[in-house]
């Protein structure tokens, strides 16, 4: 099994597809091929964020609620909060969080709790 978690990817329109996943490398594969029915149209894509997190039902919660904020200065805001613990409790309104990775961008800058 790969890394789950939530990935936030740049589209070639300019515009940021938000999924989640049990295996990231796959899931990207996937997009870049153009298996995924969303983001097929709009190749190349290119990571920009991935949020860590313990189970896919996490990551999945975590992934519903940045979706329902609907707002691309939200959700770039999301991508520049270095603090795994903070951004997690913003989201999901959690005190604690164990155990999860935040990388942003290609530099791949890993933040652990």
């Amino acid at each position: 099994m790969g890394r789950i978690g939530v990935y936030i990817l740049l589209c070639c329109n300019g515009r940021y597809y938000t999924g989640s996943t049990d295996n990231l490398e796959r899931r990207v594969a996937q997009h870049k091929l153009g298996r995924v029915k969303a983001t097929r149209n709009i190749l190349p894509v290119e990571v920009k964020s991935f949020i860590e997190c313990n189970t896919l039902v996490e990551a999945r919660r975590l992934e519903f609620k940045i979706k329902r904020m609907k707002s691309r200065r939200y959700l770039e805001g999301l991508m520049k909060i270095a603090d795994v613990a903070q951004l997690v409790e913003h989201i999901l309104g959690r005190d604690e969080v164990t155990g999860s990775i935040l990388v942003i961008g290609s530099k791949k800058n890993k933040m652990k709790n």
